[in-house]
């Protein structure tokens, strides 16, 4: 299933073959109330989980066979689309000025969060079978699982000029 985001009064879903939509809720009466307030028929997240980073959500669409989208959040305007054809699934993690996307061949690359287009700044191999679990983000490393193995990769920060 798809995890909701939050942005600001707005709750960001999605769901299988259905667009990405935004409600705006509010407090009513001794209740809540919802409205649509954007729908991105151009994205369907449908088992990936969309991350905000730089100011901008990501998801992988199961349109044109799979690919990153980056969607403005308050207007569900899409951005940019990445290549078409990257699989079926992919695992987000918003991580300051990049995204990193692990495709179930556990290919990782490292996406530019603030690109004006799809920017891949690194590509790692990053398991040796299929991945079907979500990575772990830790303070100094990347924990992930492929079929029968978890590997930790130890995150080195970049270097400054």
């Amino acid at each position: 299933s798809v995890t909701p985001v939050i942005h600001g009064d707005l709750v960001i879903v999605a769901s299988e073959q259905k667009p990405v939509e935004a409600y705006r809720v509010r407090r009513e009466g001794g209740g809540l109330a919802a409205e649509v307030a954007w729908s991105a028929a151009e994205a369907a997240f449908q088992f990936s989980s969309p991350v905000l980073s730089s100011g901008r959500l990501f998801g992988f669409s199961v349109r044109n066979k799979g690919q990153l989208v980056a969607l403005d959040p308050d207007t569900g305007k899409v951005l940019w689309s990445g290549p078409p054809r990257q699989g079926e699934n992919a695992y987000l993690i918003g991580a300051g000025p990049v995204v990193l996307m692990i495709l179930e061949d556990a290919r990782l690359e490292v996406v530019d969060a603030a690109a004006d287009s799809h920017v891949v700044l690194a590509t790692y191999e990053v398991g040796d079978d299929w991945m079907w679990s979500h990575p772990a983000l830790l303070e100094h490393s990347l924990l992930v699982k492929d079929y029968d193995t978890v590997h930790r990769w130890e995150l080195v920060p970049a270097s400054s000029p």
